[in-house]
């Protein structure tokens, strides 16, 4: 997560902290602090955080799933490449799980001649790991 984002939250932190000692004392300000530390911290990490998950039963990007056997081929997309895709190149169909403080994506292909979705985009730091672990699982056999 970008380092600017915790500049608007450390200003409201302080603000509250100053008012907290100006009305209320000493004591007052340490527990205001520990406690909105506590709350900014907590919530920008969970806000930038997702999770992907590469297990035998398929994908997982956050809450969504895409099952095993409808994973098509990966391939991972440079800074240029991921801009273009959700932009100009972008397919509205599209599932887009995007996290934009980052530059490299993961374009997932859909297998599914049934669902409308022809590909999912993903946002990660780690494109090639995440493309030889989808790939890797898409190419094992059903026993493995």
């Amino acid at each position: 997560m970008p380092g600017v984002w915790w500049v608007t939250p450390i200003f409201f932190v302080l603000v509250f902290v100053a008012g907290a000692y100006r009305y209320l004392g000493v004591p007052a300000a340490w527990v205001t602090l520990a406690l909105c530390v506590t709350v900014v911290v907590v919530g920008l990490r969970r806000y930038g955080q997702l999770e992907l998950i590469v297990d035998a039963d398929g994908f997982g990007a956050g809450p969504a799933r895409l099952a095993r056997s409808v994973l098509g081929p990966a391939a991972p997309l440079d800074a240029a490449q991921a801009r273009a895709l959700r932009g100009t190149r972008a397919d509205a169909r599209a599932r887009l799980v995007l996290r934009g403080y980052i530059a490299t994506a993961v374009r997932v292909d859909v297998a599914d001649p049934t669902d409308p979705t022809p590909y999912w985009y993903v946002s990660t730091r780690h494109p090639h790991a995440l493309v030889t672990a989808l790939n890797e699982l898409r190419t094992r056999g059903p026993g493995s």
